[in-house]
């Protein structure tokens, strides 16, 4: 192994011990100020109990039209959220860009993510979630066009920063959107729970789509190409990251043209 500087196990059991020490000092005052003081009673039938009760709530959540609608539009759009994240070192490494750099480029986000994200809110506060979250999902989109387009290393800089502008802001956004639309708030936590499923699955059709895409693209190019596999593998790479351009047209489009049909039905109470 090559190292600069310091061994790559050495650096990677270092980050380990540090993320594990961060957790240990931030979870203290917890531990030591925080007392349990409601619980429920044992229950001998607990798991038939509460099997029933979700199927209850899934009937609620699916008979709410505008909390149902919400959650489909949700799935999407934060599924193409959750591929972005999740897949750009690795559309970054098929094209051959320097993988430290990609990592800095990532602790960006992480560092503009909070300024950006408190943005958000406050513009949300003058215009509302609803419209906030329409603008993080077109910005999105066009993050995707861009990365379409993405060939060398200063654009994946430009690409993290505007990942910057809008990952937090859309997902704290939606979180407050949500809150919003469910009719009790006395049991919130059991809507919450459709929400967290709901987010949590959404990460199974992105990857898959951009993996069947590239897999498509891969064949077709390789069809009519002699270049080395390497070469057509990152000919191919950038057609699956635009495939995900589609799950954000799903949601957008159930966003911004379903769902407000819904919402102004249940402020008339009908």
């Amino acid at each position: 192994m090559v190292a600069v500087g310091v061994d790559m196990l050495v650096s990677m059991a270092a980050a380990f011990g540090l993320t594990a020490a961060w957790w240990l000092v931030f979870s203290l005052p917890l531990l030591k100020n925080v007392r349990q003081k409601s619980y429920v009673e044992p229950d001998a039938h607990a798991v038939r109990h509460s099997l029933a009760k979700l199927a209850a709530t899934a009937r609620e959540i699916f008979r709410n039209k505008p909390m149902f609608v919400y959650l489909i539009a949700y799935f999407f759009y934060i599924d193409g959220v959750n591929t972005i994240i999740h897949m750009s070192t690795s559309y970054g490494d098929t094209l051959g860009l320097d993988s430290t750099k990609m990592l800095l480029a990532l602790l960006l986000v992480q560092v503009l993510g909070l300024p950006f994200c408190l943005l958000y809110i406050k513009l949300a506060e003058k215009f509302g979630a609803r419209f906030m979250i329409g603008v993080g999902i077109a910005i999105y989109c066009c993050i995707t066009v861009f990365a379409f387009f993405l060939r060398s290393e200063w654009q994946f800089w430009v690409l993290a920063v505007l990942v910057a502008t809008s990952q937090g802001g859309i997902q704290a956004l939606s979180r407050s959107m949500f809150g919003k639309i469910i009719p009790d708030k006395a049991r919130s936590g059991e809507f919450f729970g459709f929400y967290d499923i709901f987010g949590k699955f959404s990460a199974i059709i992105g990857p898959t789509l951009v993996g069947l895409t590239s897999t498509l693209a891969y064949d077709v190019i390789a069809k009519t190409s002699t270049a080395a596999p390497e070469v057509i593998e990152a000919q191919a790479a950038p057609w699956g990251v635009l495939s995900i351009l589609i799950i954000f047209i799903i949601g957008g489009g159930t966003y911004f043209f379903l769902l407000p049909r819904y919402l102004k039905k249940d402020e008339k109470g009908q």
